[in-house]
């Protein structure tokens, strides 16, 4: 797989055979509609913009697909200009910063509801996580994240499913850290969806 950062607003990846049989897509069967190219579609651009810092999340998105005699395709992504963008809105391009973005912290009511969103997250979009912690206290569980990207809407769109947004103040993980019972200190969504 090859990804290319065109500009700000766009990205080329080539993909061969072998990775389009990977993501179980064929060029002659690519449609939007259909779901394996949807999820297809976002794993590309995850992974574009974990590699590169492409933003196709952000707005409008223009996609090509040319097809090359190997067997292969090329996608080429565009982030149309939307008004924002035109009255100066700047995304960078480039890799993603060192730095994480800041925690947040999601609660659950049971453990059932917690397995079942650490499951998700890992399969659609354990990529997106830079660290991931549990807690527990007063009878619910607290699942911190630190995302790549700030206020990550596919993760909390995957959590919106199972919990709700705890809060990203220091205070409160400060509170949780000094009396809350630590259950992993690293890759807790890893740990939990591999149960």
């Amino acid at each position: 797989m090859k990804i290319e950062s065109i500009s700000p607003l766009k990205c080329r990846i080539q993909l061969d055979q072998a990775e389009m049989a990977a993501l179980d897509i064929e060029y002659d069967r690519l449609d939007y509609a259909d779901r394996r190219t949807r999820m297809a579609i976002l794993e590309l651009l995850s992974r574009a913009q974990l590699l590169t810092g492409f933003d196709g999340f952000g707005g409008k998105l223009y996609i090509e697909v040319y097809p090359d005699e190997a067997g292969g395709c090329t996608f080429c992504f565009t982030v149309l200009r939307t008004r924002a963008v035109r009255q100066g809105e700047k995304r960078a391009a480039g890799p993603l910063p060192d730095a994480p973005c800041a925690p947040e912290l999601f609660g659950f009511e049971t453990i059932d509801r917690l397995m079942a969103a650490a499951s998700s997250l890992y399969r659609r979009a354990g990529h997106r996580i830079y660290r991931s912690a549990l807690y527990r206290w007063a009878g619910r569980y607290y699942l911190l994240l630190v995302p790549f990207r700030p206020k990550d809407p596919l993760l909390r769109a995957i959590l919106s499913e199972y919990c709700a947004l705890t809060g990203r103040r220091v205070p409160a993980l400060a509170f949780l850290r000094e009396h809350g019972q630590q259950l992993a200190e690293e890759a807790a969504v890893e740990r939990l969806a591999g149960y």
